[in-house]
Protein backbone atom coordinates (compact mmCIF):
# COMPACT_ATOMS: atom_id res chain seq x y z
CA UNK A 1 0.00 0.00 0.00
CA UNK A 2 1.19 3.38 -0.98
CA UNK A 3 0.33 6.46 1.13
CA UNK A 4 1.51 10.16 0.82
CA UNK A 5 4.57 9.16 3.51
CA UNK A 6 5.04 5.66 3.84
CA UNK A 7 4.70 2.09 1.48
CA UNK A 8 3.70 -0.41 3.57
CA UNK A 9 3.27 -3.99 3.68
CA UNK A 10 -0.03 -5.70 4.92
CA UNK A 11 -1.72 -8.80 5.79
CA UNK A 12 -4.69 -9.13 3.28
CA UNK A 13 -6.71 -10.81 5.91
CA UNK A 14 -6.30 -9.28 8.89
CA UNK A 15 -5.07 -5.94 7.49
CA UNK A 16 -1.55 -6.18 9.98
CA UNK A 17 1.56 -3.84 8.93
CA UNK A 18 4.58 -6.03 8.52
CA UNK A 19 6.79 -3.28 7.38
CA UNK A 20 6.38 0.03 6.55
CA UNK A 21 8.99 2.09 4.58
CA UNK A 22 9.15 5.91 5.04
CA UNK A 23 9.15 8.52 1.85
CA UNK A 24 9.05 11.95 1.15
CA UNK A 25 6.07 13.46 0.64
CA UNK A 26 4.98 15.72 -2.11
CA UNK A 27 5.67 19.24 -1.78
CA UNK A 28 2.21 20.15 -3.47
CA UNK A 29 -0.69 17.48 -2.73
CA UNK A 30 -3.13 17.04 -5.04
CA UNK A 31 -6.08 15.36 -5.88
CA UNK A 32 -4.35 14.73 -9.48
CA UNK A 33 -2.11 11.71 -8.02
CA UNK A 34 -2.38 8.88 -10.64
CA UNK A 35 0.29 10.92 -13.12
CA UNK A 36 2.69 10.94 -10.01
CA UNK A 37 2.54 8.04 -7.69
CA UNK A 38 3.24 4.31 -8.77
CA UNK A 39 3.36 1.47 -6.19
CA UNK A 40 4.56 -2.19 -8.58
CA UNK A 41 4.86 -5.13 -7.36
CA UNK A 42 7.32 -7.89 -9.18
CA UNK A 43 8.58 -11.27 -7.94
CA UNK A 44 10.39 -10.00 -4.50
CA UNK A 45 10.66 -6.20 -5.33
CA UNK A 46 8.08 -3.05 -4.56
CA UNK A 47 8.88 -0.34 -6.98
CA UNK A 48 7.33 2.74 -5.23
CA UNK A 49 7.84 6.52 -6.55
CA UNK A 50 6.80 9.33 -4.26
CA UNK A 51 8.37 13.07 -3.64
CA UNK A 52 8.82 16.18 -6.09
CA UNK A 53 6.93 18.76 -6.98
CA UNK A 54 4.28 19.65 -9.23
CA UNK A 55 5.91 21.99 -12.26
CA UNK A 56 3.33 25.39 -12.57
CA UNK A 57 1.07 24.22 -14.65
CA UNK A 58 -0.21 21.24 -12.61
CA UNK A 59 -0.84 23.54 -10.50
CA UNK A 60 -4.87 23.69 -11.45
CA UNK A 61 -6.69 20.40 -10.32
CA UNK A 62 -8.25 20.25 -14.47
CA UNK A 63 -7.55 17.91 -16.76
CA UNK A 64 -6.80 20.78 -19.15
CA UNK A 65 -3.22 20.99 -17.24
CA UNK A 66 -2.48 17.67 -17.97
CA UNK A 67 -0.24 16.74 -20.80
CA UNK A 68 3.71 16.40 -21.87
CA UNK A 69 5.62 19.52 -21.33
CA UNK A 70 9.25 20.63 -20.81
CA UNK A 71 8.37 21.02 -17.07
CA UNK A 72 8.04 17.72 -16.35
CA UNK A 73 11.87 17.54 -15.50
CA UNK A 74 10.73 20.10 -12.52
CA UNK A 75 9.02 17.21 -10.94
CA UNK A 76 12.14 16.18 -9.17
CA UNK A 77 10.41 12.70 -7.97
CA UNK A 78 11.89 9.34 -6.89
CA UNK A 79 11.70 5.99 -7.39
CA UNK A 80 12.97 3.03 -5.28
CA UNK A 81 13.31 -0.32 -5.23
CA UNK A 82 12.19 -2.37 -2.21
CA UNK A 83 12.55 -5.95 -0.76
CA UNK A 84 8.85 -7.12 -0.48
CA UNK A 85 10.53 -9.08 2.58
CA UNK A 86 11.48 -6.65 5.15
CA UNK A 87 10.83 -2.85 2.97
CA UNK A 88 14.55 -2.29 2.87
CA UNK A 89 15.36 -0.52 0.10
CA UNK A 90 17.69 -2.46 -2.73
CA UNK A 91 18.08 0.93 -4.62
CA UNK A 92 16.55 4.57 -5.63
CA UNK A 93 16.84 6.80 -8.29
CA UNK A 94 15.34 9.73 -9.80
CA UNK A 95 11.62 9.84 -11.87
CA UNK A 96 10.61 11.59 -14.38
CA UNK A 97 6.57 10.21 -15.24
CA UNK A 98 5.37 11.44 -18.44
CA UNK A 99 2.19 13.31 -17.54
CA UNK A 100 0.21 12.44 -20.21
CA UNK A 101 -0.22 8.83 -19.23
CA UNK A 102 -1.87 6.66 -16.69
CA UNK A 103 -0.58 4.99 -14.89
CA UNK A 104 3.14 6.35 -16.31
CA UNK A 105 5.82 5.26 -17.67
CA UNK A 106 7.02 2.77 -15.61
CA UNK A 107 7.28 -1.00 -17.34
CA UNK A 108 9.02 -4.33 -15.76
CA UNK A 109 10.21 -6.90 -18.14
CA UNK A 110 12.87 -9.70 -17.71
CA UNK A 111 14.47 -8.20 -14.56
CA UNK A 112 14.72 -5.07 -16.10
CA UNK A 113 12.76 -1.56 -15.41
CA UNK A 114 12.10 1.45 -18.06
CA UNK A 115 11.54 4.35 -16.46
CA UNK A 116 10.29 7.91 -18.38
CA UNK A 117 10.14 9.94 -19.75
CA UNK A 118 9.64 7.75 -22.86
CA UNK A 119 11.09 4.59 -21.62
CA UNK A 120 14.69 6.29 -22.03
CA UNK A 121 16.66 5.00 -18.71
CA UNK A 122 17.16 0.77 -18.48
CA UNK A 123 17.53 -0.39 -15.26
CA UNK A 124 17.87 -3.61 -13.28
CA UNK A 125 14.96 -3.79 -11.18
CA UNK A 126 16.38 -5.99 -8.08
CA UNK A 127 19.74 -3.98 -8.44
CA UNK A 128 19.44 -0.38 -9.76
CA UNK A 129 22.48 -0.65 -11.80
CA UNK A 130 21.80 1.46 -15.60
CA UNK A 131 21.29 -1.44 -18.13
CA UNK A 132 21.21 -1.67 -22.09
CA UNK A 133 17.63 -0.92 -23.20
Amino acid sequence: VKTSDAACCLVAKSGVVLWSHPVSKPQKPSRLRWPRERLIVVDDVVLVSFGGTDPRVLNKDSAEFLGSHPQVRAYGGRLAALDVADGRRLWETGYLPNLESAPGELYVNDSRVWLGPDFSEVRDFRTGELRDG
